[in-house]
């Protein structure tokens, strides 16, 4: 072996700072009666032993945390796709919860009396409609409330429809029968872009009018629809013209009484909606049905909520927790972010489809609507008609 200097020291030497070889070392070892490398590896062997041992000794309960310790930091991480998917796992039975917590809420309140206004206006005012409209915003960062009203009423129009009508007049029109109602879709409409109504009735443009020709002109107990180009041409065919739009499957007067009798169609058909989405298509339609409308009516009003539930849901649950009003403040009175979300994600196609709404017939609603968008229409139970052959 080497004669190389180490750092091995007998507690004599070390007194007297003298430093000896390994060799001598040993050797002293050995003349007192030690074992030299022989006992330095017993004596690891023994501290490995006893390192075992201790562990061996440990409580059942230190064991088991300790292992368990072990299992986490040999567990691998998530990869981003696995996290990925989680999270979107997590959104989605959120959302599913979000949406059962609103339309449970929502199936609690009491439908509106009232007609809803704008200011002192039955309806917004067109110049006013739009939240970014540059006037509106003026307006309001001068106006007080005197120069609003004042500014509100100038600006209304200044015939509100008419929406006194009677129940014997609304029961006459529910009694009526058309000949030719619009069939039952067997599509829907939200989620087919194939589904259509056969023959059409998209193709007569925005001015398109839907018409009633009564049988005779004394019972009006039957009538046809048929849809126009215009008002113009339907009443110089002889028609009298029931909403704007073409004829849908809303169109009948059974339906028309419906609206009539009912101002807040909202609160009562997300009920229904509430049924068809937590329970079955049929029991939403049923709903429907139960509120006087007919089949297809029902129908597409069943389509229309479940569309709104599933794109609208999250938004309608947090204008709910809010309570966020149906329209905000005059003179813009803007839709809810609920209300706006069912009017840009369901409304066109209902209104394709339904043919009726209640601002197409003239109607008011709970509610405010741009003023432009009802249409001046006063009805009535047996008006003077051509017969169609």
């Amino acid at each position: 072996m080497s004669g190389r200097k180490t750092s091995v020291y007998d507690a004599s030497d070390t007194e007297m700072g003298v430093e000896v070889s390994r060799e001598e070392a040993i050797a002293k070892l050995r003349e007192s009666g030690g074992g030299g490398d022989k006992e330095i590896a017993t004596k690891r062997k023994s501290k490995s032993q006893s390192s075992a041992t201790g562990s061996s000794s440990k409580s059942p309960q230190a064991q088991a945390q300790q292992q368990a310790k072990k299992g986490l930091m040999g567990t691998p991480r998530l990869s981003w796709c696995r996290l990925f998917w989680c999270c979107s796992c997590l959104a989605v039975v959120v959302g599913a919860i979000v949406v059962t917590l609103y339309v449970l809420d929502e199936s609690d309140d009491d439908p509106k009396t009232t007609p809803a206004q704008c200011g002192s206006c039955h309806c917004i005012v067109d110049e006013y409609y739009s939240d970014n409209s540059t006037n509106a915003t003026e307006f309001l960062e001068t106006a007080n409330n005197q120069t609003l009203n004042s500014s509100l009423s100038s600006s209304c129009p200044a015939n509100a429809p008419f929406t006194n009508y009677s129940q014997d007049f609304i029961a006459a029109l529910r009694a009526q029968t058309a000949r030719n109602p619009y069939p039952l879709l067997d599509c829907d409409p939200y989620t087919d872009a194939l589904c259509q109504f056969f023959p059409t009735n998209t193709e007569l443009g925005l001015d398109a009018v839907c018409g009633l020709h009564y049988d005779d002109t004394v019972n009006c107990s039957t009538y046809q629809l048929k849809s126009y180009v215009n008002r113009d041409t339907a009443e110089a065919a002889g028609a009298f013209v029931t909403h704007k739009g073409e004829c849908g499957a809303c169109s009948t007067t059974q339906d028309l009484s419906v609206y009539m009798e009912s101002l807040d169609l909202t609160t009562l058909g997300t009920r229904c909606g509430t049924k068809a989405t937590l329970g079955s298509y049929e029991q939403g339609v049923q709903c429907f049905e139960s509120l006087g409308f007919t089949s297809p009516c029902a129908d597409i009003w069943t389509d229309n909520a479940r569309n709104t539930a599933q794109q609208c849901g999250a938004l309608c649950a947090a204008s709910d927790l809010i309570d966020e009003p149906a329209n905000g403040p005059a003179p813009t009175c803007r839709l809810s972010d609920c209300l706006q979300c069912d009017e840009s994600k369901s409304g066109p196609i209902f209104k394709q489809f339904a043919g009726r709404t209640r601002r197409r017939s003239g109607l008011l609603s709970a509610i405010a609507r741009p003023c432009s968008s009802l249409y001046p229409i006063q009805h009535q139970v047996c008006p003077k008609t051509t017969p169609l052959l």
